[in-house]
């Protein structure tokens, strides 16, 4: 004669329940019956809103017990080990696996990405009891397990309503005339040579063949020992930053780009990753910390722009210097030129010598960051850019305003309202080690 366990009968009972639960936020669970091995099914992203499945899945491991307290059990969390023999089956899945423990006792459910393990013990989940429910709050984050944004054309599951975005882009007000001059060397090179030379050197101009160009009156500056002063005229700023002319078009985004860096000098440092061109905020003093205070979406605020990290086996020597930085990049759209800012972090020995080896440091970082992380920094930028060249006056073109706050004048970036929103948790790819690059001093902006 035949027998099912108890064992078995609460088994089939909880894989039925935990189902009706998928069910009940909106996912489908398909189960593989008997023929179950490591996992009791999948789990398959629905659009809530047309009802199309997306074929795209979770590997789902089903527990279930009558009753009982977990390992470490208390009101807010517990502890749950995985077995090895499954989890050295599952390093083998191309699917990601999640875990789903249900108590029929008290119809308790809790669910966790094997991924998001303890630290130092990939076997040992600590299950939140009030984060890891199984509810419609987790749906995203489930589906955020299938999304790797380092894969170009990833599909994000549009599971949420419209959210408003922030464009990384700010519109350039430029002057009305730009310095035209014939240089007296053969190309920029040469006289940046001959300007490093001058205690007030500005490189705040580009050089092409027999052509020189900026937005200040070389005459009367240090400019002038690079051209010839009689060859300087100044002429309407539309006929270079409107040109066609792939020269042109050049020139004046490399112009633009060495005004920023002038215009901006005291706060910001230059510095490069990966041959990309950054600024990055300049300490005050050697190994100093830095806050930059301004004001977000909604109220005054403060970021650690420039972070001290001390060593770990010696608490006082300094392991690295991090700072908040901002690759540039100058493009014109139609007729107008905008300043692209794509948020990023410079690392340093000691806030001024340039960090050798920052690809590890500078993944770790950005494993953590959220959206309204990257938000926070655009709002912070913009604070810089704008509240910077924000004029004195009432005329934003005018001539005394510029030369207070420098050539350049930027406009706030623009917010769009979006159709569907991005999961918060898909801007998070699941990393253990991304825990090590924590910040606490940053409170909750980044």
């Amino acid at each position: 004669m035949k027998t099912v366990t108890d064992n078995q009968m609460t088994g089939e009972r909880g894989e039925t329940l935990i189902k009706a639960e998928f069910l009940k936020i909106g996912l489908v669970y398909h189960s593989f019956g008997r023929l179950e091995s490591g996992t009791d099914g999948m789990v398959e992203l629905r659009d809530p809103g047309t009802g199309a499945t997306s074929s795209r899945f979770v590997a789902v491991q089903a527990k279930t017990r009558l009753r009982g307290r977990y390992t470490a059990e208390t009101e807010a969390s517990f502890q749950y080990r995985l077995d090895e023999k499954d989890l050295h089956g599952w390093a083998q899945a191309n699917l990601p696996v999640i875990i789903v423990l249900y108590r029929i006792e008290d119809g308790s459910n809790y669910w966790k990405s094997i991924k998001d393990h303890a630290r130092d013990d990939p076997r040992l989940l600590i299950f939140d009891k009030k984060l890891d429910v199984l509810s419609s709050a987790a749906v995203d984050t489930i589906a955020s397990l299938m999304i790797d944004k380092a894969t170009p054309g990833v599909w994000v599951p549009p599971l949420n309503g419209g959210e408003d975005a922030i464009l990384n882009m700010f519109r350039v007000k430029l002057p009305q005339e730009i310095f035209v001059a014939v240089p007296t060397y053969p190309n920029g090179r040469q006289a940046a040579a001959v300007m490093v030379e001058k205690d007030d050197a500005r490189f705040d101009w580009s050089m092409r063949g027999n052509r020189f160009i900026s937005l200040h009156d070389p005459r009367g500056q240090s400019t002038e020992a690079i051209v010839d002063p009689e060859t300087v005229e100044a002429i309407e700023i539309e006929l270079i930053a409107e040109s066609t002319d792939d020269d042109d078009y050049n020139d004046m985004a490399h112009l633009l780009r060495k005004c920023l860096e002038r215009q901006f000098s005291e706060q910001l440092m230059f510095g490069k990753h990966k041959d990309t061109n950054l600024l990055a905020f300049r300490p005050v003093n050697i190994c100093q910390p830095l806050d930059y205070a301004y004001r977000s979406a909604a109220n005054a605020t403060k970021a650690r722009v420039v972070a001290v990290k001390m060593r770990t086996d010696e608490p006082d020597r300094v392991s690295y210097v991090r700072h908040h930085a901002f690759h540039p990049k100058f493009d014109r759209i139609g007729r107008d030129w905008y300043l692209l800012v794509e948020p990023t972090y410079f690392f340093t020995y000691d806030g001024f010598r340039w960090h050798q080896r920052p690809e590890a440091l500078l993944t770790g970082k950005k494993r953590l960051e959220t959206n309204a992380a990257v938000w926070g920094q655009i709002l912070m930028w913009q604070h810089l850019l704008c509240q910077s060249t924000e004029p004195k006056v009432l005329d934003l073109f005018s001539d005394t305003a510029r030369s207070e706050q420098g050539p350049l004048i930027f406009e706030r970036a623009p917010v769009v309202r979006l159709p569907v929103a991005t999961p918060e948790a898909a801007w998070k790819r699941t990393d253990p080690t991304a825990a090590l690059f924590e910040d606490p001093d940053q409170g909750g902006m980044f």
